[in-house]
């Protein structure tokens, strides 16, 4: 959470969180220079440069994680062909959007 041009710390957050906000923030106010981002934190330019660096990669390895959590959650909860897993056809039933299994309606 920020106020203008000041970052609050959030309960629980890490340190590593906190700067990785500050570090973005500076940027984001500097209109995208690095240089004037880093010399407003009193750092030098490549500091700068290795932490975005290091946030993008972060920021790709979430993505993958994520995608890979959708991943095996869709496999969870649809079955391709409609029937229950270890089943051979007929109408035995199907997951629904939720994951839970349901029975065929009697005809």
């Amino acid at each position: 959470m920020s106020f203008g041009n000041v970052i609050i710390w959030q309960p629980g957050e890490t340190i590593e969180q906190l700067e990785e906000r500050v570090v973005k923030a500076a940027v984001d106010l500097a209109g995208g220079n690095k240089e004037t981002a880093a010399k407003a934190l009193g750092v030098s330019p490549q500091t700068v440069y290795n932490h975005l660096k290091r946030y993008r990669e972060k920021d790709k390895e979430r993505a993958i994680s994520r995608r890979a959590q959708d991943i095996v959650m869709a496999d969870h909860t649809k079955v391709p062909d409609g029937n229950m897993p270890g089943t051979r056809g007929g109408d035995r039933g199907s997951f629904n959007g939720n994951g839970q299994f349901q029975k065929p309606k009697d005809s």
